[in-house]
């Protein structure tokens, strides 16, 4: 479909959400996550790297959702805005891992270094863009199932919202 249609921004959203949530999985597994420190030399690098996947995941989905439920040029500024903030978050991310004592690898990292400095602050920053996310997820979804004619596609998308509203019970 996006070979056939490349210009279509949900459709490049969708893509880029089934994509990127699925390497950052990937780079979970732990002969990945190994190999990636290992490869690297930095070890835990898999966990930032997956955390990075999992933030671009949220902004994917949210600019499909964007894309559907508004105009063009109105999704195109909001996905920007979210955009400049994952940047912002990714760099206070990376910053604060640099500085966290995590140099042993560590499959289980939240366990293992859940007490170290600053992984509570790389924490926070991971799960405040995705907290939003997911409250953006709810509402956007919740908007474009009023306009959704098939009942099917409605019913989805409130599923959908609910799913959002779940995250941002988890976070």
């Amino acid at each position: 479909a996006l070979r056939r249609h490349p210009r279509d921004p949900a459709l490049r959203g969708y893509w880029l959400t089934l994509l990127s949530l699925a390497l950052a999985l990937t780079v979970l597994l732990p002969p990945v996550y190994v190999a990636v420190g290992g490869l690297s030399g930095v070890p835990n690098l898999a966990r930032l790297i997956a955390n990075g996947l999992g933030l671009a995941t949220a902004l994917a989905v949210q600019a499909f959702l964007f894309y559907l439920s508004q105009p063009e040029a109105v999704a195109r500024r909001a996905v920007r805005r979210r955009g400049v903030a994952l940047g912002g978050a990714l760099a206070l991310m990376v910053s604060l891992f640099i500085a966290a004592p995590v140099d042993q690898e560590a499959v289980d990292f939240t366990r293992h270094y859940g007490d170290a400095p600053f992984i509570l602050e790389y924490r926070l920053v991971f799960l405040t863009y995705l907290g939003l996310a997911a409250a953006n997820v709810a509402r956007l979804s919740w908007r474009y199932a009023k306009l959704a004619n098939r009942p099917s596609l409605r019913l989805g998308l409130r599923f959908v919202a609910a799913g959002g509203f779940v995250g941002l019970v988890y976070v």
